[in-house]
């Protein structure tokens, strides 16, 4: 997801486009913290942030293992300041089959840890599992 959640493209941030090397870092320093604190190799998943993304960053992407793309159902805004029940309110609305929520971390997403309880027991009570990217790919 990178390391500094910078836009690869620029697009929503009005800041230039990463270039190959600084994509590279990004997912260097990235991987290296993931993989000590949890053993877990992040390749070939990836979410760009804000959803920014354009044929070069896809290109610069899979030159550095990165094949797998991955978006979410559900913006729970937790980011914009949505409080707990906003979120579950939302989020529990028109829910896909696969569904992916987009939560964050973090004092700006405060909404998003609150509701975090509330969205696990609904999805639990209405026949959901929980599983891992690896796991939802399955054919």
């Amino acid at each position: 997801h990178t390391w500094d959640h910078s836009s690869l493209t620029g697009a929503n941030t009005q800041m230039p486009p990463k270039t190959p090397e600084q994509v590279a870092q990004q997912l260097t320093d990235t991987e290296a913290v993931v993989r000590d604190l949890t053993g877990y190799e992040m390749r070939p998943y990836f979410r760009p942030p804000y959803g920014d993304y354009d044929e070069a960053t896809l290109s610069y992407l899979y030159d550095n293992g990165y094949s797998q793309t991955i978006w979410w159902t559900c913006d729970t805004r937790g980011w914009a300041g949505w409080g707990a029940q906003e979120i579950i309110d939302y989020c529990t609305t028109n829910i896909a089959e696969d569904e992916i929520l987009l939560l964050h971390v973090g004092a700006a997403a405060v909404g998003d840890f609150e509701a975090l309880p509330g969205l696990i027991q609904f999805f639990r009570d209405t026949g959901y599992k929980f599983v891992t990217i690896e796991q939802m790919l399955q054919p």
